[in-house]
Formats: structure tokens, C-alpha cells, sequence
């Protein structure tokens, strides 16, 4: 296994985290609400996903505060992170004579590539034993400065990802689905942030965004559907309502059988014996 580098330098203002994994990483962080941020991905191997995007080299996303970072990354995945202070950037602004468009809170938008960012990382000189300082790599590498604030001043590069796309919602509910029926099973909640690649709070945002419902009472719904469907359609066979209620993920029986009267007005023994 190749080993992990890492370069962290940090100042009041701004921090810089640049790094090389060597392995993979299925991680989910809140950001700061006093920063604004932004990542650029140098190197990718296939199969790397951050905030519900496919990533490549070259991909930049820009995070708003209080931004839930979900990602999943592969082994020789490199990156350069920069978080700005907010009031930091704005003073900056102040200076350029531009006016700061932040993105609003909790929303990922992606840019156009950010060159500063690729220079940055060769400075920070991943995988080497001499680093520089903060203040040296921002004195002499402006164009990062200047780009974050470009970033920031206009959002005619950009797109949403993430928690504020609704289509983003909806593809994550499809991939869960799609699992479910895979599994012929209502899934848990673990699983179902797994194979979405999201965080608990986002699946459920997803999930609220699509049906109105969170994820849990969606799949118990589409499963007692199955289930009426299954009863009603037994005619003459010699299943009963707890091999239904089991092939269906259903292991408690009296839950089941409550959570049935409460949306079809009936127990299920009873739709199972009017269809013999």
C-alpha cells in the first residue's frame, strides 16, 4: 500500500492542505460557517466521488459555509484544499474593487479549473521533506488569491452540486431504489449512504426533496404495497402473512401488522382471506 502524503500550512486567514492518499477514504465533514472554500482535484484515479459528482483531474468545487462534504476517494487521489476566512476574503475584495458574491450556506458549486491551485500544489512539494511557508506560496502564487475571488465575484462558471441541486436529490433516491430491488429488500440507512456516497443528513434531504418522506418511511410504504399486492394475489396458495411480512423485511409481526391496518384501514390476515 502506497503511503499517504500530506502538507498542511496555516495561517489566521487561510489554510492549505494538500495531499497524495494511499487508500481509500470514505469520508463526510461539515464545514466552518465563517469559511469559504474550495478544492481542486490534480490527479484521479477512475471511481473517486465527492459531493455527488464524479471527479477528475481538473474538477474544482466551491464550498459555501456550513457546506456537508460527503467523498468517497480511491488510492492515488491528489488534491489541493484552500479555506479562506470569510471576512479575509471580502477585505480582499474590498481592495480589488470588487464586490464578494459568496454562495449561500450549505450549497457546492463547481467551477471552472483554478490554475493557482495546480501551481500551489507543486510549491507545497507533495511527497518531498522541504515545504515553504504559507506566506511565501501566497506572496508568490497570487493567481490563487485573485481566483478565489474571481470564484466568488460571478457565477457564470458555475453549477450547483450537491445539497442544493434537486436533480442531485433525485439521483440519489434512483440509486437507492435501484439497490432495494436489487437486494429485493427495504435497505438500512448505512447501506443506502453507501451506495449513494452521501452522508445520513443528506439521503434524508433527498429522500424529504423527492416523496416528502424520509428514506426509512418511503421503503417501509413501498413494502407494504408489496405486501398488499402479495396477499391479495395468493388466491388458493398456502403462504401465510408472516412468510410475506418476512420475505419483505418484515421481522417484527406486530409492527408489521399495525403499520398495515394504519395505511389500508384492514389487518393483512384479512386481505389475505378474502382472496380464498
Amino acid at each position: 500500500m502506497s503511503p499517504t502524503t500530506t502538507r498542511v500550512l496555516v495561517s489566521d486567514d487561510v489554510t492549505i492542505v494538500s495531499s497524495r492518499l494511499g487508500f481509500p477514504v470514505l469520508a463526510s465533514a461539515t464545514m466552518s460557517d465563517d469559511h469559504i472554500s474550495f478544492v481542486s482535484i490534480t490527479a484521479a484515479p477512475p471511481g473517486n466521488r465527492w459531493c455527488e459528482i464524479d471527479v477528475e483531474p481538473g474538477t474544482t468545487l466551491l464550498y459555501g459555509p456550513g457546506v456537508e462534504h460527503t467523498a468517497t476517494t480511491q488510492t492515488g487521489l491528489e488534491y489541493t484544499f484552500v479555506s479562506f476566512r470569510l471576512q479575509a476574503l471580502e477585505e480582499a475584495a474590498d481592495r480589488l474593487q470588487l464586490k464578494l458574491i459568496p454562495p449561500a450556506k450549505g450549497l457546492v458549486r463547481e467551477l471552472a479549473p483554478m490554475p493557482g491551485v495546480h501551481s500551489l500544489t507543486a510549491i507545497l512539494g507533495i511527497g518531498g521533506d522541504q515545504g515553504t511557508s504559507i506566506e511565501s506560496a501566497l506572496d508568490d502564487h497570487l493567481d490563487i488569491l485573485h481566483a478565489a475571488i474571481a470564484a466568488f465575484t460571478t457565477e457564470s462558471s458555475q453549477r450547483v452540486v450537491g445539497a442544493g441541486a434537486r436533480i442531485d436529490s433525485r439521483h440519489i433516491v434512483h440509486v437507492c431504489i435501484e439497490y432495494a430491488e436489487a437486494i429485493d429488500r427495504a435497505p438500512t440507512l448505512s447501506e443506502m449512504c453507501l451506495v449513494a456516497h452521501v452522508s445520513e443528513r443528506r439521503l434524508r434531504q433527498a429522500f424529504t426533496d423527492t416523496f416528502d418522506v424520509p428514506p426509512l418511511r418511503y421503503f417501509r410504504y413501498r413494502s407494504l404495497a408489496q405486501a398488499r399486492l402479495t396477499l391479495a394475489n395468493r388466491g388458493d396458495s398456502d403462504c401465510t402473512v408472516g412468510e410475506v411480512a418476512s420475505d419483505l423485511g418484515f421481522h417484527n409481526f406486530g409492527r408489521f401488522a399495525h403499520h398495515y391496518e394504519s395505511t389500508y384501514g384492514e389487518l393483512p390476515s384479512e386481505t389475505l382471506s378474502t382472496t380464498r
